[in-house]
C-alpha cells in the first residue's frame, strides 16, 4: 500500500485538538476548586485588624448569599457556582458605647456616620463625596451662608444657593442689628391759636408745632382732612376733626376743642389720637399722663445687616411697627414689633410666626 501523503498532516492536526481539550479540562478541574476574585469599589484604607477580621465574616455571608450558577458542562456535572462579593460602601465609625469601630452601610440609616443626619440625605442630596469627612454637617457647599445641618433641618436644598431656612428665625439667625437710630419729637397744637367754638375749629387752619429735643423747630399747618408732620415725615398725620373734652375734674363745663390726629404709623386700634393746645415737655408734673399736653412721639429705626443668602452683605433700615422683606428673599415677609433700649429689637415672621430676638453679631 503507497504511504498517504497527508498522513503527518492527520496527526499534527489530531494532537493539536487532544492538547487543546486536555488544557480546558485542567482549567475546569482547577476553577472548580477555586474562588475567582472580583475587583470591588472599596476605598483603599488603613483598616484595624478588627475591622479586618468583621469584613471578612461579612464577606463569607455576603458571598454564601450571592452565589451565582454557571450553565452546566454536559452530562450529569452539576452547575459550576461562580462566588461574587457585591460591596457596599463601608466605612467605620466609632461606636463610645462598645469602644471600638464597627463597620456601616451608608446605603443604610443605622448607625449614621454624622449624629443627627441620616447617610442617605448627603446621598440623595448629592453630597455622597464628603460624607466621610468630620466636618460634612458643618460645609456649605452652595455658598448661601447655610451649614448642611442647618439645610437639614429646614428641609431645603443645600445645592441651591436659592433653597435655604429663614434668615430670621431663634437661634440660628443670619440677620443682626447694626445701629438703632432714634427720633423723638412731640406734636403740639400751638397756644396763640384762640379757638372758642366747633365751628370755628371746623373751618380754621390748625397750627401745629414739632418740638424735638426740647426746642420748638418745626411748624405746620393743616385744616381738617389735610396732612402733616415734621420734616422726616411730612405726611405721617391726618387731622381728622375736632372735639370738646374737659380736662378740669373741678369744673364739668370746663371744655376745650382738641385737634383728633391720626397717627398712620401706629396700631389700627391706636390711630386716632386727641392733642390738647399748648405744650407739656419732659420734665412737667403731666408729662406723659394723658392730660398731657402734645402728643410724644418716640421713632426707631433699626439698620439690619443681612449675612447669608443672596442678599448677604447688604443692609435695610427698617423702622419699629414696619413690615419688610429681606434683600434676596422675596419670599418671605417680617413685622418689626418693637425695639428695646439694649439695641435689640423683636421680630415676627408673617403671617404668624413665634418672636424672635434680633440683636448685634458678636
Amino acid at each position: 500500500m503507497a504511504d498517504n501523503p497527508n498522513t503527518g498532516k492527520i496527526a499534527i492536526t489530531v494532537g493539536s485538538i487532544l492538547g487543546v481539550l486536555g488544557i480546558a479540562l485542567g482549567y475546569y478541574t482547577y476553577s472548580s476548586t477555586q474562588t475567582p476574585s472580583v475587583a470591588t469599589a472599596i476605598d483603599k484604607k488603613e483598616i484595624a485588624v478588627d475591622a479586618l477580621s468583621k469584613a471578612e465574616d461579612m464577606l463569607g455571608k455576603l458571598a454564601e448569599a450571592r452565589n451565582m450558577h454557571g450553565p452546566k458542562m454536559g452530562g450529569d456535572n452539576a452547575p459550576h457556582t461562580y462566588h461574587l462579593f457585591f460591596s457596599p460602601e463601608m466605612w467605620q465609625v466609632a461606636d463610645p458605647e462598645k469602644g471600638e469601630n464597627i463597620l456601616v452601610d451608608i446605603y443604610k440609616n443605622n448607625p449614621n456616620i454624622h449624629e443627627g443626619i441620616e447617610n442617605t440625605w448627603f446621598i440623595e442630596n448629592g453630597l455622597k463625596d464628603i460624607i466621610g469627612m468630620s466636618d460634612a454637617p458643618d460645609q456649605d457647599n452652595d455658598s448661601d451662608g447655610f451649614t448642611n445641618r442647618e439645610e437639614y433641618l429646614a428641609k431645603t436644598n443645600p445645592k441651591d444657593a436659592l433653597s435655604h431656612p429663614l434668615l430670621i428665625q431663634e437661634g440660628a439667625n443670619k440677620v443682626f442689628v447694626d445701629k438703632i437710630q432714634k427720633f423723638d419729637y412731640i406734636v403740639t397744637v400751638s397756644s396763640n391759636l384762640s379757638i372758642e367754638t366747633p365751628e370755628n375749629a371746623k373751618n380754621a387752619e390748625w397750627l401745629f408745632k414739632i418740638y424735638v429735643d426740647g426746642r420748638d423747630r418745626d411748624r405746620v399747618r393743616a385744616k381738617v382732612g389735610g396732612k402733616f408732620g415734621p420734616a422726616e415725615e411730612p405726611e405721617r398725620f391726618v387731622l381728622t376733626g375736632f372735639e370738646q373734652r374737659n380736662y378740669n375734674p373741678n369744673d364739668p363745663a370746663d371744655k376745650q376743642t382738641v385737634a383728633i390726629v391720626e397717627d398712620t404709623m401706629r396700631g389700627s386700634k391706636e390711630k386716632a389720637v386727641a392733642i390738647r393746645p399748648g405744650v407739656t415737655l419732659n420734665g412737667d408734673r403731666l408729662f406723659g399722663t394723658p392730660n398731657a399736653k402734645g402728643y410724644s412721639v418716640q421713632n426707631r429705626t433699626a439698620t439690619l445687616k443681612i449675612t447669608a443668602g443672596a442678599g448677604a452683605g447688604q443692609t435695610i433700615d427698617v423702622r419699629e411697627g414696619a413690615t419688610f422683606k429681606l434683600p434676596g428673599d422675596k419670599d418671605h415677609e417680617f413685622s418689626l414689633e418693637s425695639v428695646k433700649d439694649d439695641d435689640t429689637i423683636t421680630v415676627i415672621p408673617l403671617p404668624d410666626g413665634a418672636p424672635v430676638t434680633v440683636g448685634k453679631q458678636n
